[in-house]
């Protein structure tokens, strides 16, 4: 069951076209005891939720892919910025009942 829930996040572009970027926003993530950070490369192909403290999920310097990036439209897992959407289209490449079943264990998993 779907459940909407706001929290404060910051949402970091590299402009200057860094290639230390992603390692700067880890040590920040680490810095600022954030549980984990997105990291999401050139063209959204890539995403990657990369653990920045002792937590759970993902875990220390555990990195795990989460999907693609989807501007302008809402989908599995969804944020926003002010009133605009922006997704990350998971489980790319599963059939239906392994995407239910990817699902079903999500949510059963504990993670406060």
């Amino acid at each position: 069951m779907a459940v909407e829930v706001t929290e404060d996040s910051v949402f970091v572009a590299n402009l200057a076209d860094d290639p230390n970027f992603f390692q700067l926003i880890i040590k920040l993530g680490k810095r600022f005891c954030q549980d984990s950070v997105l990291l999401i490369s050139h063209g959204g192909r890539d995403v990657y939720l990369y653990g920045t403290n002792n937590s759970e999920f993902p875990g220390l310097d555990q990195q795990v892919k989460v999907g693609e990036w989807e501007g302008g439209k809402e989908g599995e897992v969804t944020a926003r910025i002010g009133s605009r959407p922006f997704t990350l289209q998971t489980y790319q490449g599963m059939s239906r009942l392994e995407r239910m079943a990817a699902q079903a264990i999500t949510n059963g998993l504990k993670l406060d």
